[in-house]
This record gives structure tokens, C-alpha cells and sequence, in this order.
């Protein structure tokens, strides 16, 4: 199977619960914006799911879901592609 990369980087913060679905660590106002940010990057692509790229450590960078500087990781969306 194939799969298409989409690259974001993404505060370490919100890690747990973009791959684990542990949301105990965010605020209310972070969990919102996590939400609105995967349904966005959903509506753009399309269906997929989240990897970390584990052979980069965190850099620090803007964030793409809160927009602030941040340590962040690489992270991937992988959508399968049909042939």
C-alpha cells in the first residue's frame, strides 16, 4: 500500500493526544484547538493517520496548531492512496 506524507510540526504538548487520544494533559482551549486543527488537515486531504518522525528530536519552531513557538516534532499524516 502507498500512502501520501503530509509534514507538520507539532508542540511535543500535544503529542499524547493527537496519537494516544490522552487528552489529560491540555487545557480546554488547547483540546479545542487540536480538534479544529485535525479536522481541518481531514478536510484538506483526507481520512489518514498520525505518525511522529522518531528519528528527528524536537526543534523549536512554530507550532501548526496553537501558531506560538514551541518545542515541536515532525509529524506525519499518512494518507493511503488507491490504485
Amino acid at each position: 500500500m502507498y500512502f501520501e506524507q503530509y509534514k507538520y510540526s507539532i508542540a511535543a504538548h500535544f503529542l499524547p493526544a493527537l496519537i494516544n487520544g490522552d487528552y489529560s494533559g491540555l487545557s480546554d482551549c488547547e483540546q479545542q484547538a487540536l480538534e479544529e486543527f485535525e479536522a481541518g488537515v481531514c478536510w484538506e486531504v483526507a481520512t489518514g493517520c498520525w505518525t511522529v518522525d522518531t528519528a528527528c528530536s524536537s526543534y523549536f519552531t512554530r507550532d501548526a496548531v496553537s501558531k506560538q513557538q514551541a518545542s515541536c516534532y515532525t509529524c506525519i499524516y499518512n494518507v493511503p492512496v488507491i490504485d
